[in-house]
């Protein structure tokens, strides 16, 4: 079975680096399996090779707006991609976002046609450490506060519904690996003991770090919903000192804190902030968060709440011309943040006042409340006890790393 070298140099170049950005259990060296899956399987069957490789290529790049529905994200993404009609008619292309619909393995039902059977078999990685894997590296990335414990015993229920004797996967095709593997899976599964030794290990070499301090850097997610009682005071003291603890280039130490508790103050950023946002303009180049305050502010019904009604706002300001201001003030902010979580509560990084920190009338008012002359504002931080449980963070998919060893 050959795939043309045009097809396969487009994927390439085009698709398969959209892997990257997911998570560990549906990365590049995800995807690669899939497509070698694929094409071991299809070697059985009267099929066209590269409408086999696209499949399996496409199938998941849905996950780039998320997990759920995302077979049909996949296949719509398949069927927009107008390079692909270069290569396959419309009936072909249709066949293929019909596999990637199809290929789900909690989808109740037979994929319609063989190429769906093929990818949906593929994507069966039923090898116990593969399975153990995949599943851990989902629970880190999507579950990051949880405790190994937790860890395991989520991991344990999806085993059960999954691959248990009961379990909603279905082998399409009769494949002898795979209907050994889930065998074999299936009677690791009878020893908790020993699948949650097995699972623990693998958990650990994939990053999970029983460490208090590495679990609230990993559980810490902003919070837009605050209660309206104001933070005791010996928490609020603890937190800024874990923000002046923060390093500085050259231990210079000049991040100036702004403590905010007055509500009538905070009130009287909002207008301001408001009416001179309000005057500004913006293009199709503008930053999407500025352009939607600009858009709010100039909405005279819309609810204009930059700080979220939090209770507490803490705005950094540094020195006016220092190379290093906006790096120190972010190592301040993220101190603050990470000590809030470790307290219970909640907070969220606030873009608005530094994008106004050259606005004249803003920073008359902000001289009244102590910042100085030779001072601008580089950020600042919403801060109180949540209003509703904040839930798990978004699984980081961006920030790609480059490894030189």
């Amino acid at each position: 079975m050959t795939v043309s070298k045009k097809i396969i140099s487009y994927v390439e170049a085009n698709i398969i680096p959209k892997y990257q950005y997911f998570d560990k259990a549906h990365d590049i060296s995800h995807v690669e399996k899939v497509i070698k899956n694929s094409m071991l399987i299809a070697a059985d069957y009267d099929v066209d090779a590269s409408m086999v490789y696209v499949i399996a290529a496409y199938h998941d790049v849905g996950l780039s707006e998320g997990r759920d529905d995302h077979e049909m994200r996949s296949s719509k993404i398949l069927l927009e991609d107008n390079n692909l009609r270069k290569w396959f008619s419309s009936n072909e292309l249709g066949i293929m976002a019909q596999a990637i619909e199809d290929h789900r393995a909690s989808n109740d039902y037979k994929p319609r046609s063989i190429y769906g059977n093929i990818v949906a078999e593929a994507d069966r990685d039923i090898d116990y450490i593969s399975v153990l894997t995949r599943i851990a590296q989902y629970s880190l990335g999507f579950f990051p506060e949880y405790t190994e414990e937790q860890h395991f015993d989520r991991s344990y229920m999806h085993l059960i519904e999954k691959y248990g004797d009961y379990g909603y996967i279905k082998l399409w095709l009769d494949t002898e690996q795979n209907r050994k593997n889930l065998e074999e899976l299936r009677k690791k599964m009878t020893s908790k003991e020993k699948l949650k030794k097995d699972f623990i290990a693998i958990l650990r070499r994939e990053g999970f770090s029983a460490n208090e301090v590495i679990q609230t850097i990993m559980s810490r997610r902003s919070v837009r919903s605050y209660k309206p009682e104001q933070i005791d005071e010996p928490l609020l003291q603890t937190i800024i000192e874990a923000g002046r603890a923060a390093p500085s280039g050259g231990n210079v130490q000049l991040t100036h804190l702004i403590v905010i508790q007055d509500n009538v103050v905070m009130k009287d950023i909002i207008k301001i902030a408001k009416e001179e946002f309000a005057k500004m303009t913006f293009d199709e180049n503008t930053y999407s968060s500025l352009k939607a305050n600009i858009e709010n502010a100039q909405n005279p019904d819309s609810l204009f709440d930059i700080f979220y009604s939090a209770p507490t706002l803490i705005i950094t300001a540094h020195k006016i011309g220092h190379k290093n201001a906006i790096k120190d003030s972010a190592c301040v902010l993220e101190n603050m943040m990470i000590a809030s979580t470790a307290l219970g509560l909640g907070s969220c990084w606030i873009n608005q006042l530094s994008w106004l920190d050259d606005n004249e009338s803003m920073r008359q008012y902000l001289f009244k409340l102590g910042l100085k002359e030779d001072e601008f504002v580089t950020g600042s931080l919403s801060l109180g006890y949540p209003a509703t449980d904040p839930g798990h963070p978004l699984p980081r998919t961006g920030n790609p790393i480059s490894y030189v060893r």
